[in-house]
């Protein structure tokens, strides 16, 4: 008991011999600082990360569509129901689109655009609209082109990226 107690004395003294210094101060406010921040960087992360995962299922419908347009018999509701098998994030706007399609397609797409606010989404939508009045191969018109100018793009961009590339191994 007594070597307990002198343990006992001995880490007390040390405890109230500790001061703060500058140092802690500094690490206190920087932790707080961290803490302050950490909600709205989590969020800007998140939506960085859904706006990503977004663009990538826009870019797959597009190929899809731009695919299966030309197809012969292909409909709206045909081209929705593949869409939605390839389908993450705007699924549940795409069910229920498909589920209304039967008893007023016009209504349906107009609920459709205002269920998904993103705008490649809301071009895609917007040319389903116009399916019935110009026919599926022409309604999706632009799509193809948008397709056509991304791969332009990607083409322009790898052979910048090996000029570039080329340029600084003959420095």
């Amino acid at each position: 008991a007594e070597s307990a107690s002198k343990e006992v004395i001995r880490r007390v003294d040390d405890w109230e011999s500790e001061h703060f210094g500058p140092e802690d101060v500094i690490v206190m406010i920087l932790a707080a600082m961290a803490v302050f921040c950490y909600p709205t960087l989590t969020l800007k992360l998140r939506s960085s990360l859904s706006e990503n995962k977004m663009q990538d299922e826009v870019l797959q419908f597009q190929s899809v569509i731009h695919m299966l347009k030309k197809v012969p018999g292909m409909s709206a509701m045909r081209l929705m129901e593949e869409m939605e098998r390839f389908s993450d994030i705007f699924r549940p706007a795409l069910q229920q689109c498909i589920n209304e399609y039967a008893i007023n397609e016009n209504k349906a797409f107009e609920r459709l655009y205002e269920a998904e606010h993103y705008p490649g989404f809301r071009r895609i939508v917007d040319c389903f609209m116009l399916v019935e009045e110009m026919g599926t191969e022409d309604a999706f018109d632009e799509i193809s082109a948008e397709i056509t100018n991304f791969r332009e793009n990607r083409k322009l961009e790898r052979t910048t990226h090996r000029y570039r590339k080329s340029s600084r191994n003959c420095q």
